[in-house]
């Protein structure tokens, strides 16, 4: 959001003030919520998406911040598993990006 109401305008990297780089560490999937009645069997599950972004000063490359981030978001089991878990995955991404712009804007 903060690129499209130009608040921070994305530029090259010769250009910039600040550089952000981010990589994903892990996606981790974890049942929420059994079966009713079968405890092994999975109802629900959640994805989190773990990230670390670097930001950096622009110019010299000096490691203005380093952090971890997490986005998570719910599906339920049906009967295609791995096409709800890629379903899932880009929202937990969206949930992330949230946090990190939100770190950016206003709590840098």
């Amino acid at each position: 959001r903060s690129q499209t109401d130009g608040t921070y305008p994305i530029t090259g990297e010769d250009e910039a003030d600040a550089i952000v780089h981010g990589v994903i560490t892990d996606v981790i999937r974890t049942q929420t919520k059994a079966v009713v009645g079968d405890v092994l069997a999975s109802a629900e599950f959640q994805i989190t998406l773990k990230i670390h972004i670097e930001v950096l000063r622009g110019g010299s490359g000096q490691v203005l911040v380093s952090k971890d981030f997490q986005g998570q978001a719910y599906f339920f089991v049906g009967s295609d598993l791995p096409t709800q878990e890629h379903q899932a995955i880009p929202i937990a991404a969206q949930d992330c990006a949230k946090q990190v712009t939100a770190f950016l804007t206003e709590g840098f």
